[in-house]
C-alpha cells in the first residue's frame, strides 16, 4: 500500500457539490416561496400588515 487516500476526480467533486446545492435550493424554495401566504390581499391590506403588524 502506498498510504495515499483515494480521492475522487475534481469534476465529480464539483458535480456532487452542485447537485447538493441544487437540492438545498429546491427545498428552500418549496418551503418558503412555492405558495404565497395570502394571495387574496389587496394593496391596502398589504400596507396595513406592513405598517401595523398582523393584528
Amino acid at each position: 500500500m502506498t498510504g495515499k487516500a483515494k480521492r475522487i476526480p475534481l469534476w465529480q467533486e464539483l458535480a456532487l457539490a452542485l447537485a447538493i446545492k441544487g437540492l438545498v435550493l429546491a427545498v428552500i424554495w418549496s418551503v418558503w416561496f412555492s405558495s404565497p401566504g395570502d394571495a387574496g390581499l389587496n394593496d391596502q391590506q398589504v400596507a396595513a400588515r406592513i405598517f401595523h403588524g398582523n393584528k
